[in-house]
């Protein structure tokens, strides 16, 4: 009896030591190799009213989120149907007898949403102008034209390569995956 007492402590004991070490693993290693959480497009030019060139009042802080807030409302049924004509042209580019006319009606398409979107996102900085002044709206353009930054590649561990950023998009990998 006190043998088995004895083994189930030394391997809860052990357990216990790999989890500290694994712990230790991943906030001194892992941890500091992910990528920073996405910010907004906005938020530099919106969190720093003590930035002497910006200074935004509270109503112009109102008026640009709620200007925000109605181009995402505007346009999320636009975004969505955008994705799905890209995972519609990214099957028939998949499929292997596909016409030419029909990529090309779907990449129209596509191209219809965007230009939609894109006058959406233009009239939106026409009336943001209304309320914002030159050095304002020169910051807040320069911040809304930046492309969006890519995810860093994690770092390689021992002799393997990097691995790729994981691909959030579930239709794309349960189409390779199914094959």
């Amino acid at each position: 009896m006190k043998t088995k007492t004895l083994i189930i402590i030394l391997v809860t004991l052990i357990v216990i030591n790999l989890i500290t070490i694994g712990a230790f693993v991943y906030v001194q290693v892992i941890k500091k190799a992910l990528p920073p959480p996405p910010r907004e497009a906005f938020e530099p030019f919106l969190m720093h009213p003590k930035n002497p060139k910006v200074q935004l009042t509270e109503e112009q802080q109102k008026k640009l989120m709620t200007l925000m807030d109605n181009f995402k409302n505007e346009t999320m049924k636009l975004k969505a149907e955008s994705d799905s004509t890209e995972h519609l042209l990214t099957d028939l580019f998949l499929q292997s007898n596909v016409s030419k006319e029909k990529i090309d009606s779907t990449l129209k398409m596509l191209r219809d949403i965007r230009y939609e979107i894109s006058l959406k996102a233009a009239d939106n900085v026409i009336k943001a102008k209304s309320f914002l002044n030159s050095q304002q709206q020169e910051i807040f353009l320069h911040t809304i034209m930046q492309p969006p930054p890519k995810p860093p590649m994690p770092p390689a561990v021992g002799n393997r390569p990097p691995m790729l950023p994981f691909n959030s998009k579930p239709d794309f990998n349960r189409r390779l995956n199914s094959k």
